[in-house]
């Protein structure tokens, strides 16, 4: 018997307690180890749906939200994985696979010609971006300067 159908949907306000506990589990795992709390995890979710309310995607299996992927974009010109999470119990059974493949094919459907995201080279993440086809740009690098 093989896994149960995975619906892919927009996030609705109902998914924000599931979404912000997954948020915040991704957090507390290496190489973060630290956790957002309820307010924080919930201001920046609610702040990409309000900003880009047709990208934000939440993924449910059997009536659970096991994962969900925030995305953005500027005229149609870039789009960017903003964030992008699988529950602890629901990592390697395909979730992040098709939320991303998701996301890629409506960018790819509305005419993008590249994502982008941002991960950090410590964590698991990096070699799943690495494997589905994201490199490290050579020409552009990401700066900050601490306020």
């Amino acid at each position: 018997m093989g896994k149960p159908p995975l619906c892919i949907r927009l996030v609705t306000d109902d998914d924000l307690p599931a979404v912000i506990r997954i948020y915040q589990a991704a957090y507390q795992a290496p190489p973060y180890m630290s956790t957002w709390d309820d307010a924080t995890a919930e201001r920046i979710i609610s702040e990409f749906r309000r900003l880009f309310p047709d990208q934000c995607w939440v993924a449910v299996r059997e009536g659970e939200i096991v994962g969900f992927i925030l995305c953005s974009s500027i005229a149609g010109m870039r789009a960017t994985v903003e964030e992008f999470c699988v529950a602890p119990g629901a990592q390697r059974q395909g979730v992040g696979d098709k939320l991303l493949a998701y996301a890629l094919k409506h960018y790819h459907d509305e005419g993008f010609a590249f994502i982008e995201l941002i991960a950090n080279r410590n964590a698991p993440a990096w070699g799943f971006y690495r494997r589905r086809g994201f490199e490290e740009n050579a020409e552009y690098k990401l700066m900050s300067r601490r306020l």
